[in-house]
């Protein structure tokens, strides 16, 4: 990675050992697939799915995590919303 992109990368990563996180100037979404998993119809139905969360944009608000296990941070932790 050149520099400026592993110190956007940094920024993302949560410190652990002092219990603190980073917060990123550019909050994104990654969305990543399996390759020759899905068919044609599953990804018309994320691009649905993606295309009524942009529509509800303005009404969505965030999540703030409640609690965040020490492995496995973002597929088990509990969220409430804001």
């Amino acid at each position: 990675m050149p520099p400026n992109n592993q110190e956007a990368a940094e920024r993302c990563i949560p410190q652990n050992h002092t219990g603190r996180h980073r917060y990123p100037a550019l909050e994104l979404v990654r969305l990543t697939l399996p390759r020759r998993v899905y068919t044609s119809a599953h990804m018309e139905a994320v691009v649905e799915g993606l295309r009524a969360v942009w529509r509800r944009r303005e009404h969505l608000r965030g999540l703030r995590m409640v609690y965040e296990p020490p492995v496995l941070r973002f597929f088990t932790a509990r969220f409430t919303p804001l």
